[in-house]
């Protein structure tokens, strides 16, 4: 028995679509990105932390 051929698996040849190029691209400069954004953030929220206990020093 055959089976319909929307069940069939296609057998591409040819390049990589451009919309998957795109995609994977974005995914690899996210991960990239997201530890030096993250190193980023906890090196100023540190300064935040410190520069609110020193002023609060002086004022009081």
């Amino acid at each position: 028995m055959r089976t319909p051929s929307k069940y069939k698996p296609r057998s591409r040849k040819g390049p990589i679509p451009f919309r998957y190029i795109l995609l994977l691209s974005f995914k690899i400069i996210e991960r990239g990105i997201k530890p030096t954004l993250m190193s980023i953030a906890a090196t100023d929220s540190n300064n935040m932390v410190t520069s609110m206990k020193f002023n609060t020093q002086i004022y009081n």
